[in-house]
């Protein structure tokens, strides 16, 4: 009867079969990664069994030499093994996996003299003391026992040179102290005259990352070359060959290379794309050329590199050429004789283009994925290149490895020799290229830094990020900011089922093996299936299924089996899939056609193979799960549904915590208020606020960073404040922007649009707003206000109002506008208009949200009351900025005040104290006194507030400064051109004089007096049409505009020609061309224009007018009705 196995002492398969009879002081040798020359270690209970201690040399014999060690414990290191580097395994002469004995040595003497000499080849190009900069600094780091005859490797001045001992003093070995004599004189040693292989061969410890795929490979690979005798006792036939595929780059030629020299076999190296031959049989007989001399030497490895070049699918193959190579393949591997000592290897990229007859039982059916490398392999495969490198101390190995996601060994190996080459940049000043030598001091102040591999990573990619990448995330809950309620049930039905499996056999059920999340964009969905990941400590697989359509045409079957397969290989494991609705569509439609349909199809055969040991959680994500097809929520697939809302306001603060917990964040920013400013916001949303924030923060550091030199205040700008927040937009992209313009009544003039009437401005024809009018919509005690701004009941139901519309948020932006302001009473626009601001502004901070934006008139001359005004925006709001406006309109002396953020903590406080001041100035306006409000903030306060105290007055100095420059230019522009239009009417007969822009001056010629007066005075109405073009205007259309020219300094030119004259028999009107060569009849009524003559127009007047060096007017049928000089004289006294 068996006798029942011990489950804690039963041991792992893939090793068992190599383990040995244990004896004394026999072990089995064991790679030591980056181990010392001098250092071998054993486990602390075998240096008990030994009466070793640490530190003591040992003498390690093989079965044909021996060497001198010193021995340490390692408490990693299994009882029956001895680690060693490979420096010491050659001078035993032994591989990874013999066995050496071992004993401990009391008497060792110290040397007084040793005598080593380079080998030649690794010397070359190295010129000075290597004494100095090799061997001292090596003996100098510790107590090394050598040998004679021993050869070591000293790595310096990043390179590895290989000494031999010749000669040590007193005995044939000893330990080399400070004391030491070290001689290195005479000629190197050529490498021919050793009798063993050079050192810098490929072994066991030149590969990194690939542990597990190294022991399957020892034990199909040095079982049947190294003992055969085992399968022929059992009468089992042993692995002949070995298929390993995956991502190029990943080790595959270099772990069959390395086997090869580890056990002493003959390496034979077939190239795919080189071994096919255009010629009938030529490739054909190039393998079996190959097969015999394998055999001939054996033993020996046949390693075929790019096998799907030699044995590609069948239906993929267009000639006979490869199908018989095919053939003949399969024959010489089945061929093999049991005896011959030969295995074969091959190597691909993706094991799914291979003919599948090349992987059935007998020929390549022992199959191994070399993979991507996960950190801790990176990290291991950094360690192994860098080796023979002088590292700076700053040089962080781990942290290159957590940064290089994606990276495979060729990848590391690229980034560890650029990393050398830009030191070597570095120290280009310092480096002769034009000697055929190095100085070895020059070699020796090689040191790689932190910064040369930073500037590799740079220069780097990574080739495996085109293949599916597995990794274990670093998400963890911290990071996730979605309800409770999500991770709960996550954890439930993934993390129970990886870390309590028994539970479930003993209830007698399995667990669900997938869970389908669905939810708005940007929500969480990926970093939720991260953060399972995570915390199950499961690899984790994401894939979006556009790329199972977009990775090979014409194969989507495959790819979703290679995913599969891949997330099975690295269980425990969680697949996400992504945008899952694209293929899965409940409909005949979906993205991708049938190559979607057959992608889906083959998710859920895999879905249904799919079985409870492969310990493989699947997680679907798509925007809903209403448009998904029913199929894909059967029992056993996606049979758990999660939904995955909008963030709530715990979730959101969360998420801004976690967006800003790296950054410097002043006191002033209130969560709680970001918080409430985006509701409906994503978590991508949030994430891109604080993004564009920091980056805000970051640009106005460094322009400040340029203009300040103390390092105090420096310090306090260097954080993340509300008015960086205030600045982006918080207003969701789905949310109504709302705005509101406060208008001044009829009459008034808003921002681009004239109100002359309820009638007049149909918001109909503005294409960016519905139709509406300007009726107050507000109600105050059921009734309809009356817009009247100035009563407080009126701004009351106006806030209620825009409340109910906007749930109580209020609105984006409020711009407001004053009353027409009139050419001569600057002096009393305040008295006019100082309520109106007031009620304007109080009206603002009652519709207004926070964060946002307000946009008024001020008074053009400031006085204590003005300034006040704008001191409450100055302390309500985040910014200001006061402006004035450019223009030709000389009576537009309104300054407007732009103010940015509306701030929390005072707008309340301001309101009240502004509702007061409108309550009060109500009752001096009802009062028959001559009483008003002259102040509203006392003058000390104003001038107490340093900033807004200079601020107002530079400001205040800069913007006259700006309008007096604009005036002068408005004067020499009218003072140096004139435009003399001339209207002359047969039934009102006037003559127009326009000189200038503003100053226009009409005769009435039935008047017996026959005076220019003011237009103002006149009872004048005639309107010209829009298409007469005054001389001003057509001048500015040729030069554009007058900016930054000094038009004192340099007048303007008179230009000839470009008169338009009219005269007027109704309804038609004459209009001359500028080249005074023809002329046109235009009819006002019915809007068309003729060269000739109108046939009902009995008599034509002509009156012409030129410029004033040639000007003249006649009339055809009375007298002139004003004398050429007196027209004249009074043009010379308007200009002068």
């Amino acid at each position: 009867m068996a006798k029942p196995v011990d489950p804690n002492k039963e041991e792992k398969y893939a090793t068992s079969i190599l383990n040995r009879k244990e004896l004394p002081n026999r072990l089995i040798i064991d790679n030591a990664i980056n181990g010392d020359n001098s250092v071998v270690t054993l486990s602390q209970q075998k240096m008990n069994d030994l009466q070793l201690i640490s530190g003591n040399a040992v003498m390690l014999q093989s079965k044909c030499r021996e060497t001198i060690c010193i021995v340490h414990a390692d408490n990693t290191c299994p009882n029956d093994r001895i680690r060693m580097n490979r420096v010491i395994r050659n001078n035993l002469r032994v591989h990874s996996s013999d066995i050496i004995s071992i004993q401990g040595l009391k008497d060792v003497q110290y040397g007084k003299r040793i005598h080593v000499l380079p080998i030649d080849d690794t010397v070359q190009g190295i010129t000075g003391n290597l004494l100095k900069v090799y061997l001292k600094p090596y003996f100098a780091e510790a107590d090394r026992p050598v040998r004679e005859g021993d050869v070591f490797i000293v790595h310096a001045a990043m390179h590895a040179v290989e000494f031999k001992v010749i000669k040590t003093e007193p005995s044939p070995y000893c330990i080399v102290t400070s004391r030491t004599s070290i001689h290195c004189d005479g000629d190197p040693i050529k490498r021919e005259e050793e009798e063993e292989i050079s050192l810098n061969e490929i072994g066991y410890d030149d590969i990194g990352g690939v542990r597990k795929q190294l022991v399957q490979i020892k034990e199909m690979v040095e079982l049947p070359l190294k003992h055969p005798q085992l399968f022929k006792t059992i009468g089992a036939k042993p692995p002949r060959s070995i298929l390993l595929y995956g991502p190029p780059g990943t080790g595959k030629s270099l772990i069959a290379r390395a086997v090869a020299n580890e056990i002493g076999a003959f390496f034979f190296l077939i190239n795919g794309l080189e071994i096919v031959s255009k010629s009938a049989g030529e490739s054909e007989s190039n393998l079996r050329k190959t097969f015999e001399e394998a055999e001939k030497k054996s033993p020996a490895i046949i390693f075929i590199d790019k096998l799907d070049a030699i044995a590609p699918k069948r239906e993929k193959t267009h000639g006979e050429v490869e199908r018989s190579i095919v053939s003949q393949l399969l024959t010489l591997i089945d061929g093999l004789k049991q005896r011959s000592n030969v295995i074969v290897m091959a190597a691909t990229r993706q094991r799914n283009l291979i003919d599948p007859a090349v992987r059935h039982f007998g020929c390549f059916d022992r199959e191994i994925d070399t993979g991507i490398p996960n950190a801790a392999d990176r990290l291991e495969i950094l360690r192994i290149h860098t080796k023979n490198m002088k590292l700076d101390g700053d040089v962080n190995l781990e942290q290159i490895s957590n940064e290089t996601h994606g990276y495979v060994g060729a990848d590391l190996a690229s980034l560890c020799s650029e990393a050398a080459l830009q030191q070597i940049r570095e120290k280009k000043h310092v480096i002769d290229l034009e000697e055929h030598t190095i100085n070895a001091e020059v070699l020796n102040s090689l040191v790689i830094t932190q910064e040369n591999f930073r500037f590799a990573l740079n220069q780097s990619n990574a080739s495996a990020l085109r293949e599916i990448v597995v990794e274990v995330p670093t998400t963890t809950w911290e990071d996730v900011g979605c309800s409770d309620h999500g991770k709960r049930l996550l954890q439930q039905l993934v993390k129970y089922p990886f870390q309590h499996p028994e539970k479930f056999l003993e209830f007698g059920t399995t667990p669900s093996r997938a869970v389908f999340l669905y939810g708005p964009p940007g929500c969480g969905k990926t970093l939720l299936a991260k953060a399972i990941a995570n915390e199950c400590q499961a690899n984790f697989i994401s894939i979006n299924v556009l790329e199972l359509l977009s990775i090979r045409t014409g194969e989507p079957e495959a790819d979703v089996r290679d995913v599969f397969d891949k997330a099975r290989r690295a269980a425990p494991c969680i697949l996400f899939l992504d945008e899952l609705d694209l293929i899965a569509r409940d409909g005949s439609v979906r993205y991708g056609g049938d190559a979607a349909h057959r992608v889906a199809n083959q998710i859920l055969i895999e879905m249904d193979g799919m079985s409870a040991k492969e310990n493989v959680f699947i997680i679907g994500a798509a925007v809903g799960c209403d448009i998904i097809h029913p199929i894909f929520f059967k029992t056993g697939r996606f049979d758990h549904i999660i939904i995955i809302p909008l963030p709530d306001e715990q979730s959101r603060l969360t998420i801004f915590k976690v967006c800003l917990k790296n950054s410097p964040v002043a006191e002033d920013v209130d969560f709680d208020y970001l918080v409430n400013k985006t509701n409906k916001f994503t978590g991508s949303d949030i994430k891109n606020i604080c993004l564009r924030t920091g980056q805000l923060a970051a640009r106005e550091f460094i322009e400040k960073q340029e203009q300040t030199t103390t390092t105090t205040t420096l310090n306090q700008l260097f954080k993340i404040s509300r008015c960086h927040f205030d600045k982006r937009s918080l207003v969701h992209p789905d949310e109504p922007f709302y705005f509101a313009d406060i208008c001044a009544g009829p009459g008034g003039f808003s921002f681009g649009f004239t109100l002359k009437g309820k009638s007049d401005f149909a918001l109909q024809k503005f294409l960016a707003s519905t139709p509406e009018t300007f009726d107050p919509y507000y109600d105050v005690k059921d009734l309809d206000g009356d817009g009247d701004i100035f009563k407080s009941e009126n701004i009351d139901a106006l806030q209620n109002y825009v409340n109910k519309c906007t749930m109580h948020n209020g609105v984006h932006i409020v711009m407001a506008d004053g009353r027409f302001s009139v050419e001569g009473q600057e002096n009393i626009q305040e008295i006019l208009s100082k309520q109106l601001y007031l009620c304007q502004f109080l009206t603002a901070l009652s519709i207004l949200r926070l964060g946002d934006h307000f946009v008024c008139k001020s008074f053009h001359v400031f006085t204590p009351f003005s300034v006040g005004f704008v001191y409450l925006m100055y302390r309500t709001f985040n910014q200001i900025s006061i402006h004035k406006l450019v223009t030709s309109r000389l009576a537009n002396s309104e300054r407007y005040i732009i103010c940015k953020g509306l701030r929390e903590d005072i707008r309340d406080i301001v309101r009240s104290y502004m509702y007061e001041i409108n309550v009060l100035q109500n009752k001096c306006n009802a009062n028959s006194e001559d009483n008003d409000v002259q102040s509203i903030v006392p003058m000390h306060i104003l001038k107490g507030n340093k900033n807004f105290y200079e601020y107002v007055r530079d400001s205040n100095n800069q913007l006259s400064e700006h309008q007096i420059r604009n005036l002068r230019k408005i004067r020499a522009f009218v003072k140096s051109l004139f435009d003399y239009r001339c209207v002359y009417s047969l039934d009102d007969p006037i003559l127009l004089l326009s000189c200038g822009r503003s100053s226009v001056f009409p005769m009435e010629l039935r008047n017996k007096d026959k005076q220019w007066i003011p237009l103002e005075r006149t009872q004048f109405r005639n309107e010209l049409p829009p298409y007469t073009l005054l001389l001003t205007e057509r001048v500015q259309e040729q030069f554009n505009d007058f900016t930054n020219v000094d038009i004192e300094s340099k007048p303007c030119i008179e230009v000839r020609g470009l008169w338009i004259f009219k005269f007027v028999q109704y309804p038609w009107t004459i209009l001359l061309s500028k080249s005074h060569q023809s002329k046109f009849f235009h009819n006002q009524a019915n809007r068309t224009s003729i060269q000739s003559a109108p046939s009902d127009w009995s008599h034509v007047p002509f009156l012409r007018l030129m410029l004033e060096n040639s000007f003249y007017w006649y009339f055809n049928h009375r007298d002139d009705p004003v004398k050429k000089s007196n027209f004249i004289a009074f043009i010379q006294e308007k200009k002068t």
